[in-house]
């Protein structure tokens, strides 16, 4: 719709993922080495985790690359709760028969596949999406696969990939030796003010666009609502280049941002958009215990009371009506905004043009006054008179 207006090859900031139009930050390049480093030295079980939207699958992406043909991958795009300590589901992930036998059948048959793997010089990676999603349960399961293969010395690597809150399920104590397991655990951060911009002049300049279209303003105004996380970036700068191709605006300014802001968040489809990511670690049993320790010890503070969480009031969404009525006004009061600054600017030249007629001394007061010769001579004739 805005492509052509805007000069674009192709839309810019779509949210599909878009090799083309890939920009690593330092916080990816980051996470893309440790990614890299786990491959090469073989880590037996990495975990990457990120906030909603802030790139995992984009380094998944990337990793698959990497890896090549000469390993067989596994790919679970999507774990659940129903996942359990049955590996069938990890069978399903390579392709394999996961309908024959019982539990220990279906682990010897996952066993007898990376011996498979190990004959033919072709090291076994599973990759696991969405991980927050994982009961106890089936990382127990991944857990006892990957202490088989490592007794067994098969050639077998796991990759879990999630949001923070898959940190809170690690954190039970049936789960400890699988976290004292990982070897590579990464977690991706937002991105700061500079990355933010970076990354949409990129894709700007990628799709054949003007790299300036937005304002400095705008792009300050982006990184407050998104908080640095690429997936609200990109839904901002989407939707603002609609909005500027409804106005015909030649540039993004942050009046257009900002709109798009206040109408997501009237929609209900902002919530947590100015959150900023809070920093993410790994709570084990051993953690929590030192945790304690450097606390001290707890005592009763009469004055700390909790204060009640305020909810925001849901809003209904507003209309299609009712978004166009609002633009029209928008419009309307941009148009008399012009017109009153070029009134004043027209009455300053009047009055600048005028100043010589307006502050001039009246001609008629100055011919009526006599010079002040013929006054001597006529109070002279007044005294000759009287004499």
């Amino acid at each position: 719709m805005y492509e052509e207006f805007y000069g674009f090859s192709r839309r810019p900031f779509s949210l599909l993922p878009d090799p083309g139009l890939m920009y690593l930050s330092k916080a990816h390049r980051a996470a893309l080495d440790a990614l890299q480093r786990a491959v090469k030295q073989k880590k037996r079980v990495c975990l990457m985790t990120g906030e909603i939207g802030a790139g995992k699958t984009t380094l998944k992406l990337k990793l698959r690359e990497a890896l090549g043909d000469a390993l067989s991958v596994g790919h679970i795009p999507n774990a659940n709760d129903a996942f359990d300590e049955r590996p069938s589901w990890i069978l399903r992930a390579f392709g394999l028969d996961a309908d024959a036998g019982d539990g220990d059948q279906l682990f010897q048959s996952l066993i007898t596949f990376l011996r498979q793997q190990k004959k033919r010089r072709k090291r076994t990676v599973l990759l696991i999406d969405e991980a927050q999603g994982l009961s106890v349960a089936a990382f127990k399961a991944l857990h006892h696969l990957a202490q088989v293969a490592r007794r067994k010395h098969l050639p077998f690597q796991l990759f879990l990939f999630g949001q923070k809150q898959v940190r809170d399920t690690l954190a039970d104590p049936d789960l400890e030796q699988f976290v004292r397991s990982i070897g590579i655990d990464h977690h991706l951060n937002a991105l700061d003010y500079e990355e933010t911009r970076a990354l949409i002049t990129h894709r700007i300049h990628q799709a054949g666009g003007d790299p300036k279209l937005f304002t400095d303003a705008a792009l300050e105004a982006v990184f407050q609502q998104s908080g640095g996380i690429p997936r609200i970036i990109s839904l901002l700068c989407d939707t603002s280049l609609v909005y500027g191709y409804m106005e015909a605006s030649p540039l993004i300014n942050s009046a257009i941002i900002n709109v798009v802001g206040s109408d997501r968040q009237n929609a209900g489809l902002a919530e947590g958009m100015w959150q900023a990511p809070q920093p993410v670690l790994m709570q084990t049993p051993n953690t929590r215990r030192t945790a304690r320790l450097e606390e001290g010890p707890t005592w009763h503070d009469p004055t700390a009371l909790s204060l009640p969480v305020l909810k925001t009031p849901v809003r209904p969404a507003p209309t299609v009506e009712q978004n166009l009525r609002a633009r029209q006004q928008r419009h309307r009061a941009r148009v008399l905004d012009s017109i009153t600054f070029l009134l004043v600017i027209v009455l300053g030249v009047l009055l600048w043009l005028g100043r010589e007629q307006l502050f001039a001394p009246d001609d008629s007061t100055v011919a009526s006054t006599p010079p002040a010769a013929n006054k001597d001579s006529s109070l002279a004739s007044f005294g000759t008179q009287s004499e």
